[in-house]
């Protein structure tokens, strides 16, 4: 099994990265020490709260592929949101937050997973973006979620903790 993440899905120009099940908890995982570490907002919180939603111990392995078209951007917001976005990637190869795993990712697997990742974030376009997904994820958020109770973090690994909790944690 694995989990493929893909932009403008359906359409002649669609593109995607696909991540075995390790590799894609891995990936969530670092995504998440860059972003948390670097989001000067909520806005930007809220995007990595969403992307370590993407937790295969709690909704099964191989099942949290997505459509970049479905994270949470606000369309007033949508441009610092994407550059936040490619700067977590950028955190990510600067290996933000790396020594707080007991494992040592291996470079040779996710370096090239996050330029591919780069890639597609830079062909998300504002008119993409599935407004009725993003509008039902925020209705099925719980007012009781970390997120409503001021993005509290994991005290070992520093990630935001969503509903889940930490994404490693219960990725170890």
């Amino acid at each position: 099994m694995s989990n493929t993440i893909t932009v403008g899905r359906g359409t002649p120009f669609e593109q995607s990265l696909t991540l075995a099940n390790g590799l894609t908890s891995v990936f969530v995982s670092l995504l998440g020490l860059s972003g948390t570490a670097t989001a000067a907002d909520n806005k930007e919180r809220v995007l990595v709260y969403w992307l370590l939603e993407q937790d295969q111990s709690a909704v099964g392995v191989g099942t949290v592929g997505f459509e970049l078209e479905d994270l949470p951007f606000e369309e007033n917001e949508f441009e610092s949101q994407r550059v936040f976005l490619l700067s977590a990637i950028d955190g990510v190869i600067k290996r933000i937050g790396w020594d707080r795993l007991s494992y040592k990712p291996n470079e040779d697997l996710i370096f090239p997973a996050m330029h591919r990742f780069a890639e597609l974030v830079r062909a998300l376009r504002i008119t993409d973006l599935h407004r009725e997904e993003i509008a039902e994820w925020h209705e099925a958020c719980q007012a009781d979620e970390p997120m409503f109770r001021g993005f509290p973090v994991c005290g070992g690994h520093g990630l935001l903790l969503t509903r889940f909790g930490c994404h490693a944690c219960n990725n170890s």
